[in-house]
């Protein structure tokens, strides 16, 4: 089996869990990328990225939390209420919305993992913002320690930095070979790439990551030239709403996604001798997604992103319900177009629904780029 097909297979689900199943060690589930998994990891516990299926029918959850609240805070109670107990033993969240702060209340009181800690996550990445994270940080760390009961030394933290940064290269490496005419891994295949990184051990993803990079010399993902398409927006948990786009003959060859290249962005410093604040620098000051009120810093990187990977066309993915995408958009579609370029919306669920609707969209908005 080629390394893409593996890392395909680690991105279903099922194989995730699978996967937790066979972990001995205790495992920490996140659910923003906000949260530094370099803390988890350097506490001797596993980090598992909680993103829910996109397969599964929510009404359990909605009978927990409003069906106001977006898909993907449905979907992750749902993961919590059904394996939650068996496979983790806690849960660390942000205040990225609304909707992930009242997830996590409902996550203490229901599903009761005996590890729960929710990020305080400042709205600006400025010098009074980053000290402020920094606090928030030693804080997260001093509870992994008294959970753990294993102290979190500098050397643990840079070993686990320097873990991380290597993935991230990687990762880096692999989207560098989008900007190509033909890329040789379409964007579908691309997320599904980023996606099992969220359940893979670092050792294992880095391992595969390299064998991947190897094998896509030569390869031709792309059979016939289409639109070049940028994707932007709320999380994308399922790669079907990217396979659309690419289905209706558009070639998607960059994103601008937390499940995609803004999980990877940025380097941590290495062996710096307060790798707490290189980490709160990294995470923080990082492309901004739209919690933050930096909208110039991330609608100038979603313009260059359009500019390095000569796009045609941006598609705008936002989950229901998903306010501060939903809030952004004004601000980002008057730009892009000021930019030059054109802009389809997508309003979308979590899961894999009105797929049929969204592919009559997508192919009259990719016909209009031609």
């Amino acid at each position: 089996m080629s390394a893409l097909e593996k890392l395909k297979r680690f991105a279903d689900p099922v194989q995730a869990r699978a996967i937790l199943a066979d972990i001995k060690r205790q495992k920490i589930g996140y659910l923003c990328t906000y949260v530094p998994e370099e803390l988890i990891l350097a506490a001797g516990l596993y980090p598992y990225r909680i993103i829910g299926s996109s397969e599964e029918d929510l009404s359990q959850a909605d009978a927990y939390i409003p069906m106001s609240s977006c898909g993907f805070c449905r979907a992750a109670l749902m993961e919590g209420l059904q394996n939650g107990q068996g496979l983790l033993s806690g849960v660390v969240a942000t205040d990225s919305c609304d909707s992930l702060r009242r997830l996590f209340d409902t996550w203490c009181h229901f599903v009761k993992t005996p590890f729960a800690h929710i990020l305080w996550v400042p709205h600006k990445s400025h010098e009074e913002g980053m000290e402020g994270f920094v606090r928030e940080l030693a804080s997260f760390k001093e509870h992994l320690e008294e959970f753990t009961g294993n102290e979190i030394t500098d050397d643990a933290l840079n070993q686990a930095i320097s873990l991380y940064n290597k993935t991230r290269k990687l990762l880096l490496e692999l989207y560098a070979r989008r900007v190509e005419e033909y890329p040789p891994i379409t964007g579908t295949e691309a997320l599904e790439v980023v996606k099992a990184g969220f359940v893979l051990s670092r050792e294992e993803y880095n391992e595969l990551l390299e064998e991947l990079l190897e094998e896509l010399e030569g390869r031709d993902a792309y059979h016939e030239e289409g639109p070049r398409v940028l994707v932007i927006g709320s999380i994308c948990a399922d790669p079907k709403y990217v396979s659309v786009i690419e289905e209706g003959g558009g070639m998607v060859v960059a994103d601008d996604l937390c499940t995609g290249s803004r999980y990877f962005l940025d380097l941590v410093e290495e062996g710096s001798s307060d790798p707490l604040e290189a980490l709160g620098r990294r995470y923080l000051g990082r492309v901004p997604c739209s919690r933050m009120f930096d909208y110039d810093r991330r609608i100038e990187h979603i313009i260059h992103l359009a500019e390095e990977y000569r796009v045609q066309g941006v598609v705008y993915s936002v989950l229901k319900f998903c306010d501060p995408y939903q809030y952004d958009f004004p601000i980002v579609r008057d730009k892009l177009e000021e930019a030059g370029y054109q802009l389809l919306k997508i309003d979308r669920e979590h899961t894999a629904a009105g797929i049929g609707q969204i592919s009559t969209r997508v192919q009259a908005f990719l016909e209009m780029l031609i």
